[in-house]
């Protein structure tokens, strides 16, 4: 009897120890925006934060900050969606407050995202919209 219990509880150890967390999942961190439909963008310093474990998400535009009441993560679909995005109401200069609107908008409407070493990609309906970095 002792022995099926201890190997019960060792099976249930290793298959926790194994089984990966939300906030260790890849996508978790922050990312840096390189590049928004096609056109370098780096020089915004616009942010993306996943927070997987709490399922939110914040960032930066470079002028603003915003977060989005929950986000969505479907690890195995590689869909990502996210709740209504809350932002400050700084004014930016012109060509900040462009991208600002542009990136806004592309999140909005993101729905897949594909992950390459240090890169994530996000698109919408297959289009790439947005490239973030490490």
């Amino acid at each position: 009897m002792k022995k099926i219990f201890f190997s019960l509880a060792l099976l249930s150890f290793l298959a926790f120890s194994c089984t990966k967390t939300p906030d260790s999942l890849p996508i978790s961190g922050l990312w840096k925006v390189q590049s928004l439909d096609g056109v370098n963008v780096s020089k915004f310093n616009a942010t993306f934060i996943v927070n997987a474990a709490d399922k939110k998400f914040s960032g930066t535009s470079g002028c603003n900050q915003f977060s989005a009441v929950a986000i969505a993560i479907d690890t195995v679909k590689t869909t990502l969606s996210l709740d209504a995005i809350i932002t400050t109401k700084i004014g930016c200069p012109t060509e900040l407050g462009k991208f600002e609107l542009d990136y806004y908008n592309a999140l909005r409407v993101l729905d897949t995202y594909k992950l390459t070493d240090k890169t994530l990609i996000i698109s919408e309906k297959g289009k790439e919209r947005l490239v973030l970095v490490k």
